[in-house]
């Protein structure tokens, strides 16, 4: 099936030249040295044309991809043109896509929801038009994917997973699109139906340039262009598929009958038939020679200097600052909406939920009427304490478990150009404000009423703001530890070690005026002490009248001794407050510097 010629796109074309690659690696000697990926390779991709970069494992096929792509930035030296022009990589991206080897998908989306959520970020739109629904009807019309449009995105198919993620950025029209291994853990049927939708992409006049790591005889034929890398990082071959077997009897290198050609190269490149890849490497001149590119009885793509460069809008080099901010206001609507939907179908919300009103039950039926009984005071203020405790670590686990799941989906579609990663930041940032405060509410409202707090509306809304807050800095906490570290284990662990200081400094199981003066102003930067001194003015400041006391006499029956005894006989429940809002809004600003430096490097 040809795509519609709505899709058509006139697309651009590629060169780079003498592109090397270095990475530190450590030796058995514990010395970092530079090990070469890619060795000065050279060699052109034009638009209308589905070319394939081939290679054994560790030949820098990948690299070479990500160099051309803009993926990867650092360590890179050599020149990338586009149309003849140095490549501007902001310009680029705007015209450009990469699908990864892994498919990124939001599995709690639908597949027709997905491709309307994509369409509205690209567009800037808060509603789709005719024009643009009957885009994407055309898009997944040709790639099979409407009959299932409304088949949520976890019960498909490697094949269709595959297909949704090239339909995705389908939305925007791009004229050159970037595959790594798109038929990487595909069955053959697969397979073949992605690569055949690849090539009708080419034929709409897209650049599309794909690696692959195994390909077949039948498939290798589907792809106009070849290139080809040995395992030094070095080309063999670049030219048109149809060619090869005549490169290789121009070296007097015969393809034995019924060998797979492809098979047969990556062979040479490994030396299995003899030391014949420096050779081939000379005689390409490493993918400048053009030799093999021209041919009489099919399209020449060697093409003459352009003059024109890439045709990028300028609208966003003249942007004004009012319309700067209303296009971040509408990502951020759009993905306000996304994520909500995404967030009222995932069981978490509910697990969340309960474990919340569960304990609280069980510290209510545990802790039964211990606040209004003086001969508590040291029950209740280890009741409150370890409440705090608990908001704490849910808080940061919650986001430990969740935001990690979001990185790599993140790093797709902000390298695209979807949106900017401020306005998915605050989005994911006010999505799950609601949850947390519902939680936090309910926890409260079990935990304050069971164990006999007192019933002041005043108290009872210091003590849950004072809560709420402790529960969003603790979610930061876990947002910058899943952001830093991929492994969960480990960024649990140090979550729990790195939380485990700002309790013993809490001001409850050591006092400030017991703690030797080296140490004491460690108390003035933990927000565990700021919570919990203003958690105890809550429920025993503010002026509370005697406590009750069952017994011929308690010294705490009094509040000011209390207060007193924890030196804590100041009200400062609003410089408590803002303490512990100001060390939120710091890590929240340091969350979001650490994860764009991190999309930066990745």
């Amino acid at each position: 099936m040809e795509l519609n010629s709505m899709l058509l796109n006139e697309g651009l074309d590629l060169k780079f030249e003498d592109l090397t690659y270095k990475v530190n690696n450590w030796t058995d000697k514990f010395k970092i040295e530079k090990k070469t990926i890619l060795k000065g390779v050279s060699g052109a991709f034009y638009q209308g044309q589905l070319c394939a970069i081939i290679g054994c494992s560790g030949s820098g096929k990948s690299s070479l991809l990500n160099a051309l792509s803009g993926y990867k930035t650092s360590g890179y030296s050599g020149t990338i043109f586009i149309n003849n022009k140095p490549q501007e990589l902001k310009s680029f991206k705007k015209q450009s896509c990469y699908i990864m080897q892994e498919d990124q998908l939001h599995v709690q989306l639908t597949v027709r929801e997905a491709m309307e959520f994509a369409s509205k970020l690209k567009c800037l739109t808060l509603s789709l038009n005719a024009n643009k629904l009957k885009m994407i009807d055309l898009i997944l019309e040709n790639l099979n994917l409407l009959k299932i449009q409304d088949t949520a995105t976890v019960n498909l198919s490697g094949g269709e997973r595959r297909k949704l993620s090239i339909a995705l950025e389908l939305v925007h029209n791009p004229s050159i699109m970037f595959f790594d291994e798109p038929t990487s853990g595909l069955d053959s049927l697969s397979a073949n139906q992605v690569l055949g939708t690849l090539r009708e992409l080419a034929n709409t006049g897209r650049n599309i340039i794909s690696t692959i790591h195994q390909v077949s005889a039948s498939q290798l034929k589907i792809f106009d262009i070849l290139y080809v890398l040995t395992p030094s990082g070095q080309c063999i071959y670049h030219g048109f598929t149809s060619k090869l077997l005549d490169y290789l009897a121009a070296q007097g290198l015969r393809c034995p009958l019924y060998h797979n050609t492809a098979d047969y190269i990556i062979e040479i490149s490994l030396g299995e038939y003899g030391d014949h890849a420096e050779k081939l490497v000379k005689y390409i001149k490493n993918g400048k020679s053009s030799e093999w590119l021209k041919n009489t009885g099919q399209k020449d793509l060697v093409k003459a200097d352009q003059s024109t460069g890439v045709n990028i809008n300028d609208e966003c080099q003249d942007r004004q600052l009012i319309k700067y901010i209303y296009n971040h206001l509408i990502q951020l609507v759009i993905l306000s909406h996304r994520c909500t939907v995404k967030t009222l179908r995932e069981k978490f919300i509910t697990t969340r939920l309960l474990v919340h009103i569960i304990v609280s039950a069980v510290y209510g039926w545990v802790y039964f009427g211990v606040g209004i009984n003086a001969s508590f005071i040291h029950d209740n203020l280890m009741l409150l304490f370890f409440s705090l405790l608990f908001i704490m670590y849910t808080a940061s686990s919650s986001m430990i478990i969740n935001f990690p799941l979001e990185i790599q989906i993140l790093s797709k579609e902000h390298f695209n150009q979807w949106y900017s990663l401020l306005s998915y930041y605050i989005s994911f940032t006010i999505v799950d404000l609601p949850i947390q405060v519902l939680c936090t509410f309910l926890y409260c409202v079990v935990l304050y009423y069971f164990t006999g707090q007192p019933l002041e509306w005043p108290r009872f809304g210091l003590y849950t703001l004072m809560m709420l807050m402790v529960g969003l800095l603790s979610q930061t906490i876990g947002m910058l530890m899943g952001t830093l570290f991929n492994d969960l284990r480990f960024s649990t662990i140090l979550t729990s070690f790195l939380l485990m200081p700002w309790m013993m400094f809490g001001g409850i199981f050591i006092k400030i005026s017991d703690t030797p003066e080296i140490f004491r102003w460690l108390f003035d930067i933990s927000f565990m002490k700021h919570a919990m001194e203003g958690i105890v003015h809550c429920v025993y400041g503010l002026d509370r009248p005697r406590l009750y006391c069952p017994k011929i006499y308690c010294y705490s029956t009094s509040p000011s001794n209390i207060l007193k005894d924890l030196d804590m006989p100041v009200n400062k429940y609003w410089l408590n407050f803002i303490a512990v809002t100001t060390i939120y809004l710091l890590l929240k600003v340091l969350t979001y510097l650490v994860l764009k430096k991190k999309l930066e490097i990745h």
